[in-house]
């Protein structure tokens, strides 16, 4: 197997079988080359400031924590 060098990526997508690059560079012809096919995530809606800042305030406390707790509910609805 030979190892390809001077390597380069290019992000865009196939339409009728045909590759097109997301800046519209155009693609040297007679080259080598690897596809990889992918499908693009949207990462998920997470606020990690939000998290961050909820375990800081529980390291933060002066309460000491039991070994055991009971099982929660969250999805129940209460009155207070």
């Amino acid at each position: 197997m030979e190892v390809m060098m001077n390597m380069q990526t290019y992000s865009g997508h196939i339409e009728a079988g045909r590759f097109y690059t997301k800046d519209g560079v155009v693609l040297p012809d007679s080259k080598e080359a690897l596809l990889i096919l992918g499908t693009a995530v949207k990462p998920k809606n997470i606020n990690l400031e939000v998290w961050k800042r909820f375990f800081d305030t529980i390291n933060a406390s002066d309460e000491e924590l039991p070994e055991t707790i009971e099982r929660l509910n969250f999805a129940r609805e209460i009155s207070i």
